[in-house]
């Protein structure tokens, strides 16, 4: 469950004030630590039209054994390490669909992808990604913040919010997509006398009654647990006999 949201948990980690990606005029790529609390350095474009990416060659961070280490386990605790393996599935699937649609055989579209994956995985891909990722987590998180995370997810607190964290997910999308949907519906039919084509992509009014909610976009299939509920039920609202 945990490996599945790990792009969520990234998001969530992120920091949107840095931006470790330059302009194509820029100069060099900041590769900095960023001290904990101060805001994160800028990049401003260079004016040196002539620099070009050989005599401003961007360097990669040094990250210390130890540091190393904690990443990597930060990145188990969120399931991002995970991360080149969903990348490598996805691949796959999209190889697969495409070499069906040009006519391959079914005998040679499983040999095919065989040798795809064989040849794939000589190429060590996935501790490529890691250690790519490892050096994003140094760039914008300082070695105390890695620790402090470390210790946050470690504790119960922390694993609660990481399995409550699909229901989350799941429930501000569905949110999300009524609330949209609504409201583009009640705006077109307010449209639709200036633009009558619209009328046609409208459902009947009486399909969604004003306060109903359209079917959930996917079932929740178990009870999502609250970040502060304990592993056992509350003597007091349990049901009695």
């Amino acid at each position: 469950m945990k490996n599945s949201f790990a792009l969520i948990a990234l998001l969530l980690l992120s920091i949107p004030s840095v931006h470790a990606q330059t302009s194509p005029g820029s100069s060099q790529q900041a590769t900095m630590h960023r001290a904990p609390g101060t805001a994160a350095p800028s990049v401003s474009p260079s004016s040196d039209a002539a620099a070009t990416p050989s005599s401003q060659e961007k360097s990669a961070l040094t990250v210390s054994p130890d540091e190393d280490k904690a990443i990597r386990h930060l990145m188990q605790l969120l399931g991002t390490d995970k991360m080149a393996e969903s990348f490598n599935q996805s691949i796959t699937i999209q190889l697969r669909d495409a070499m069906t649609k040009r006519g391959m055989s079914e005998d040679q579209l499983k040999q095919f992808l065989q040798d795809f994956g064989q040849n794939f995985a000589a190429q060590s891909v996935d501790s490529k990604v890691n250690t790519a990722l490892v050096q994003v987590f140094a760039a914008h998180l300082s070695a105390q913040d890695i620790n402090g995370l470390v210790q946050f997810y470690e504790s119960p607190l922390g694993n609660r919010f990481m399995d409550a964290l699909p229901y989350i997910s799941q429930s501000s999308q569905q949110e999300g997509i009524k609330i949209v949907r609504e409201q583009a519906i009640a705006v077109l039919r307010q449209m639709s006398d200036q633009y009558p084509e619209v009328k046609t992509m409208l459902p009947p009014e009486s399909s969604t009654p004003s306060g109903s909610s359209p079917p959930p976009v996917q079932t929740i299939p178990d009870q999502a647990p609250h970040l502060g509920s304990s592993p056992s039920p509350n003597p007091s609202t349990a049901p009695q006999n």
